[in-house]
């Protein structure tokens, strides 16, 4: 999972930089916090980029399941973020894609990135 980021990071920083790929990462773990609550909280705060520390310390306290399911779930998801007609019914579409049952829209004190 790290890796991944690892590589989303260094393709797209040079286009909309390491706070922009940082905000599209913390906005995917927002949406599909309802399904994976382990996750909840790493989307909080401004960061200018992707704590991997953090991610790969809260993949490590979870099951081989629990992380691959995560892990697959926020990766399939992060596209519908770089879509330019984006809105939350593409997350929503794209959530119960993967199963999951609530997403929600950012809440009004997420910082923009």
């Amino acid at each position: 999972m790290v890796s991944t980021w690892q590589d989303i990071d260094a393709v797209l920083s040079p286009v909309i930089g390491q706070r922009g790929v940082a905000m599209l990462y913390k906005r995917s773990l927002y949406l599909i916090g309802p399904v994976h609550p382990w996750l909840a909280g790493m989307h909080e705060g401004v960061q200018a980029t992707i704590d991997l520390e953090a991610l790969k310390s809260a993949f490590a306290q979870q099951s081989s399941a629990n992380a691959a399911a995560a892990g697959i779930t926020v990766v399939r998801m992060f596209p519908c973020l770089l879509d330019h007609d984006y809105d939350l019914q593409a997350a929503k579409d794209a959530a119960q894609f993967q199963g999951i049952s609530k997403v929600s829209p950012a809440p009004a004190s997420m910082p923009d990135a």
